[in-house]
């Protein structure tokens, strides 16, 4: 649309063209010369063109009314050329101008200026409020609720208008949590003394008797040859066939201790304390042992075979065998069974170790803990029964089951384990009967993995 507008605009014939002068340009033109564009641009600060002189601005009244087309054509009439150099002789545009003709366009506005009367009673009041340049009637607030004595059933309406029923109702709720803490930490303490006060589970391993179990000490070689003495007249189980000696008992100790293999004994009573009689503690806080005790059952591992020179570190080291003997009046009362369930403990790591009876260690013997012995393979139980109609080859599987020691089998064709024993390797005493051979039956429990060793040991 612009572009018909300006062509239907014809020049101006050059005998009525203003002189070409440098105010005839700005008056006709409504733009600055290059040199006053300069001349502008170097009065620029940073905060704009504030500093620009107000005869340099752009007065739309000197273009106001002329036909926007004459601004494109040149001195004489005829379309001007476009600039040679548009980016650095084009016009800019200057706004200083818009102040002072805002200010000249007020005053043509028909209702003039207003203004708010500050001499009438209404502002010097106070209570009026100021709409534009009208007073507007003051809103009615109620009662002044100001505290005071006169003013007391305002009480609860200046609360809601301040922050004083906030902060209270902050401070009810602190206050209510902070008994539900009280009260869930008193039910929770009520708890845990009710599981405090609790009489502990007895634990189904623990012997029927009481009983604590120690390291086996020289004192106890006599006890200890009287049960292995019994076990020699009226079974078929020990090796030795005639009863043995005192010598002999305390040779079992000792030769224990020199293979560096542990040696329990079961002893009748209650554990003993660090307290003495009258209640007062030892002064080394070592537990009183009673000077008078009572064996009732033995166990020890032995080394499962020896080389000539009685050396124990030959082939064989990797494997023992168990002894396990119980007074013939205290058997079935659990004393086998923590007696074994402690030896299992110190020979083979990753036993679970059940802790049904009291345990001692006096001398804190680092051989009575874990794996205290060494590493080992194989634990053994060598048993002799008869070759038909064993009476106690029932129970004692089941026992040591509970143990997880299994006796060797071998798989038949029809893929039933059978027992596999040692045919006629052992031989019955000859009191009170004939002799006869027995079978061996070997029960074996693997106390370590075979990678779990080292190969250059």
């Amino acid at each position: 649309m612009i572009s018909s507008d300006i062509n239907t605009v014809r020049p101006q014939d050059a005998s009525n063209a203003p002189p070409l002068t440098q105010t005839a340009l700005v008056l006709q033109t409504g733009f600055k010369t290059v040199d006053e564009i300069h001349r502008s641009d170097g009065r620029i600060s940073s905060t704009g063109l504030g500093g620009v002189s107000s005869d340099c601005a752009q007065d739309p009244r000197h273009i106001q009314g002329n036909d926007p087309a004459d601004q494109l054509t040149d001195w004489d009439g005829t379309w001007a050329p476009a600039p040679v150099n548009w980016e650095t002789e084009r016009t800019s545009f200057d706004d200083s101008f818009i102040p002072a003709y805002i200010k000249e366009w007020q005053q043509t506005l028909p209702g003039g200026l207003h203004s708010v009367d500050i001499n009438s009673d209404k502002f010097t009041s106070g209570v009026y409020a100021i709409n534009n340049v009208f007073f507007v009637d003051p809103v009615d607030h109620g009662p002044p609720t100001i505290p005071g004595m006169s003013t007391l059933d305002q009480e609860l309406k200046r609360l809601w208008q301040t922050a004083d029923i906030e902060a209270n109702n902050y401070m009810v709720a602190v206050e209510k949590k902070r008994k539900q803490e009280k009260r869930a930490l008193k039910a929770s303490n009520l708890r845990f003394r009710e599981i405090a006060s609790q009489e502990p589970e007895p634990n189904p391993f623990s012997p029927a008797i009481d009983m604590y179990i120690r390291p086996a000490e020289e004192k106890d070689a006599a006890d200890i040859v009287a049960i292995y003495n019994w076990y020699i007249s009226n079974t078929i189980i020990p090796e030795d066939q005639v009863p043995i000696g005192l010598e002999d008992g305390k040779w079992l100790i000792k030769q224990a201790k020199e293979d560096n293999l542990p040696f329990l004994v079961a002893v009748k009573g209650r554990q003993p304390t660090s307290l003495d009689a009258q209640g007062r503690p030892s002064l080394t806080n070592n537990v009183i042992m009673p000077a008078v005790e009572s064996v009732i059952g033995f166990c020890f591992p032995e080394r499962f075979n020896y080389g000539f020179a009685s050396g124990w570190k030959g082939r064989s080291r990797g494997t023992v065998s168990l002894q396990l003997y119980v007074h013939q009046e205290h058997t079935r009362k659990g004393v086998g069974r923590n007696l074994l369930d402690r030896l299992i403990h110190c020979l083979n790591p990753g036993y679970a170790y059940k802790n049904g009876a009291a345990w001692i260690n006096p001398s804190h013997e680092k051989l009575y803990e874990s794996e205290g012995a060494g590493m080992f393979h194989q634990l053994l139980f060598q048993i002799p029964v008869e070759q038909k109609h064993d009476p106690n080859i029932d129970w004692l599987t089941k026992f040591l089951l509970k143990f997880l020691f299994k006796e060797n089998s071998i798989k038949d064709l029809g893929g039933v384990d059978r027992p596999q024993r040692l045919k006629s390797v052992a031989r019955s005493s000859t009191k009170g009967r004939t002799a006869h051979f027995l079978d061996l039956a070997i029960f074996r429990l693997e106390a370590r993995q075979e990678g779990e060793f080292d190969p250059y040991m």
